[in-house]
Parts: C-alpha cells; structure tokens; sequence
C-alpha cells in the first residue's frame, strides 16, 4: 500500500495467511497418511484481484508508453501492487476460486482449507465418493497433498484453468523453512529447520566467525536470567537506547525462531523478552549467550515421522525432605501416596507465566518459571 493515498480500515484491508501452528499440522498430516506435501507459486498474485466498482482506482499510464495519450488517465479494473487493498482482494478471488473447486475453508484457520476436488465447470461431477485434499494458503504461496495421486492431478489441472500457476513438486523451502523428506517403502519423515534465518541471525550481530560449542545449552551456568541485575542508566541514556534496539531485534528473531521450529527457545526466550523495554548489558550479554547456542546448533528443528510412535519417558526426581525451599509449598510423596504420572507436551510452547501472575511480581521459586510451558504432569490415566 505504499503507493495509495487513500486511508481504509484495519478489517477493509485484512487478508489472512497460514500461521506456523497450521503448517506444521499439514506436515503432521501429511506424514501421518505417508505422502510429502506439493507447493505451488500463483503468478502475479496481486495483479489478478478484481476491483469492485465502488473503489474507483485512476492511475497514469507508466512512463515511457508510446500508446499513451497526452494528459491520458486509466481507470483500473485490476488490483496492482502498491495498493492497500489487493491482498484482500486476492484473497476474496483466490478463496473464491477454491470454493469453486470443492475446498472449503477452516474454522480455525480461514487459509486452510480441504474437502473433495470437483470440476466447477461440469455440474454432473460428483466426488463425493473420492479421496479428499487439505491445502495450506500464504498469500500467493501454498501446500497441499491428498492420499490420491490422481486427486493431486486433477487438483493441479483444474486449478491452472481458473489461475496461472506453477507447480514446484515436493516443497523444499516454504516461507523460510527448509524441508527435509526422507520416503521410504514404508515410512515417511520430515525434518522442519530455519537454518538459513538463524545463519543469518549469527553473522548479523557479528558472531558467526566464532567457534561453536556443540553441547552448548541457551543458559549460561550460575547466572539465572532474572536474577541479573537491573541497568540504572537513564531512560534517554544514547548507550541505553542503542542497546534496547538491538536487543529488542534481537529478542525477536529468537522468538521467531521459537515460535516456528525451535520449541527449545521458547522458555528463554520468555525470560530474555521480560527486559525489552530497559535492558542491562548482563541481559544483552545473556541474549547473545542464547545467540551462541543457536550458532552451535543452527540446524536443528523438528522432525515428524510415520513410523510407529513411541512411548514418551519421562523422569521425575523429588529433593531431599530436607530441602526447605523445595518444599515450602508441597509436601513430598511417601512410597505409599505417589501415583502413576502421565506425560503431555505442552501446545502452547514456551513459558505461561503471563497467564500466572501478575506482570512485575517477583517469583520466589525459579523452578515455577522454568517448569511453566514446559512438560505437564498429570496424576492417574
């Protein structure tokens, strides 16, 4: 929208796109019924919306145009770039198109979609009876598989007759993440990472020509993260203010690195974005300790696998009845009295203190922040 003048809604320009949460459930999915998911690249996504006769866009002809007229204006049928409002309309014209095509949209997610591929043009196509498709929408980019390679087939012929497009086979690089299929006879595996984003991560704040530490962990031993302490320079401080940008830059790639394939970020990352707004240089120097840990292990992310799951082992060890501070708040199981536990990882990734306490309370117990988001225990079956 840099190109328009014009001022519009938040909820008349919004168009959705496909959050990390779903694409890694497409990849579950897929792995699941032992397919690889296909991408696809629709051409000049936001050239191909169409303007509805209300919105009255008058442009000059592009300079250089020898059938251009003197003082000669057009009137646009078509969204172009630069508009603010032709990512919504491309999503109404593409979402459109796959509702025609027997798709329908989530409720979760409006950008995934799935359901049985019909042809729009032929009234007497029943498919009912077929095999369904499920397809994952980032603006001009998405995936998708079906358990039939003839539903995929088809897929792509009917939608290359509605919109120009490019099929690219099994997806390798998707909004940033790099895809690692391993397909065997009987079993299929991916391997999620953004090894790219966090290599660039590294050499951007100056640390990729340090050597790496391969049992490194995101925690500096001794040195809890609150537990540094706090800065006393003052607000406008040019040395302070130049430190909160990068840390803030900082703080934010590792939290998308959390949020997308790195869930081993996520609860220091929670402690590291507690300081945003005044950081000291202990928790700069903290924020750059994670950066190393990231530098060792760069490609590291997540892998799902068709193979059959196993059991998750988790081990559980009870202080010494003698460690006050352990117990000030429990009180320890007897040999009769402890119970089965069962495991669950937690979806939400990453530390839920936000939804504990009161922001700024100060927590006695370090081990109620580090545990929180992490493993859920839950007493009997």
């Amino acid at each position: 929208g840099n190109h328009e003048d014009r001022t519009w809604s938040k909820s008349g320009k919004f168009a959705p796109v496909l959050r990390s949460e779903s694409l890694r459930y497409l990849v579950s999915l897929a792995v699941e019924k032992r397919r690889t998911l296909k991408q696809g690249d629709c051409k000049n996504a936001f050239c191909n919306g169409d303007l509805p006769p209300d919105e009255v866009t008058i442009i000059r002809p592009p300079s250089g145009d020898p059938d251009a007229k003197p003082n000669e204006y057009w009137l646009l049928r078509k969204t172009l770039y630069g508009l603010r409002r032709s990512p919504r309309h491309w999503y109404i014209k593409i979402d459109k198109i796959l509702r025609s095509l027997g798709l329908t949209p989530n409720a979760h997610d409006p950008c995934v979609y799935s359901g049985f591929v019909r042809d729009p043009n032929d009234p007497s196509d029943d498919s009912s009876n077929a095999t369904p498709l499920v397809l994952g929408l980032y603006v001009d980019d998405f995936v998708f598989f079906s358990e039939s390679d003839a539903v995929e087939q088809r897929f792509m012929e009917l939608l290359a007759k509605e919109i120009s497009v490019d099929f690219m086979g099994t997806v390798e690089w998707f909004l940033g993440i790099h895809f690692s299929w391993r397909v065997t006879k009987s079993a299929v595996s991916a391997h999620l990472n953004q090894a790219g984003f966090a290599a660039n991560l590294v050499e951007r704040f100056d640390r990729h020509d340090r050597g790496s530490t391969p049992l490194a962990t995101p925690y500096r031993s001794g040195i809890p993260i609150d537990a540094i302490a706090p800065t006393l320079e003052a607000s406008d401080a040019p040395a302070l203010l130049r430190r909160t940008a990068a840390y803030q830059s900082l703080v934010g790639s590792i939290g998308w690195l959390a949020y997308v394939t790195r869930p081993d970020l996520a609860v220091v990352h929670s402690f590291l974005a507690s300081y945003n707004a005044k950081p000291s240089p202990g928790h700069m120097k903290a924020a750059l300790h994670v950066l190393h840990y990231i530098h060792s292990i760069h490609d590291y992310g997540i892998t799902f696998s068709s193979e059959q799951s196993r059991k998750m082992h988790t081990y559980v060890h009870f202080p010494d009845s003698s460690d006050v501070e352990a117990y000030d708040d429990a009180v320890p199981p007897t040999n009769s009295t402890s119970h089965r536990l069962s495991t669950y990882s937690d979806a939400c990734w990453g530390s839920q203190i936000g939804n504990a306490v009161r922001e700024g309370t100060l927590l006695p117990l370090f081990k109620f922040r580090s545990m929180s988001g992490g493993i859920i225990f839950r007493c009997g079956g």
